[in-house]
């Protein structure tokens, strides 16, 4: 009868401990899910805000690329330039010339800025691609974003 108990209590204790195992994989699982959502939800504000500069465009925007990023200027009605640039794994952006840097989405894996020939419409193509989360599987998140500029599209 005492062995009988013993052996009830190992497998009652195995059968928790087995539970806490799928209670704690599944509660890591769901922060990655979480923190990947809240980042995919950050880039397509950043792609939002990036569309509503273009289309505000006066002109033409101009890619500049270097060894170490990759800057965007957009030129704004006001005769100054809205500008985005890709280093240190973050898309940066700044509203004058003079102005500070800001953040605008932070673990960038890689970006382009493209610009697109379609028939009639000139507009721009933004690819971001995101970093995984270390211990996350899966595909890396890849976003485009695509914009037309408002000062004149239609040759």
């Amino acid at each position: 009868m005492l062995m009988e108990c013993l052996l009830y209590i190992a497998l009652v204790m195995v059968l928790v401990g087995l539970g806490l195992a799928s209670l704690h994989m599944a509660f890591t699982h769901s922060l990655h899910l979480r923190e990947g959502t809240d980042r995919i939800l950050l880039a397509l504000h950043a792609g939002e805000q990036w569309r509503a500069d273009i289309r505000a465009a006066s002109g033409p925007p101009q890619l500049e690329t270097s060894a170490t990023n990759l800057t965007l200027k957009i030129l704004t009605a006001n005769g100054g330039t809205v500008d985005y640039a890709f280093f240190d794994a973050t898309i940066w952006r700044r509203t004058a010339s003079q102005a500070a840097w800001q953040p605008l989405l932070r673990g960038v894996e890689s970006t382009r800025f493209l610009p697109e020939e379609r028939r009639r419409v000139r507009g721009w193509r933004w690819e971001v691609e995101l970093m995984r989360h270390k211990k996350a599987r899966g595909m890396k998140p890849l976003l485009t974003f695509q914009a037309v500029p408002g000062f004149g599209s239609h040759p």
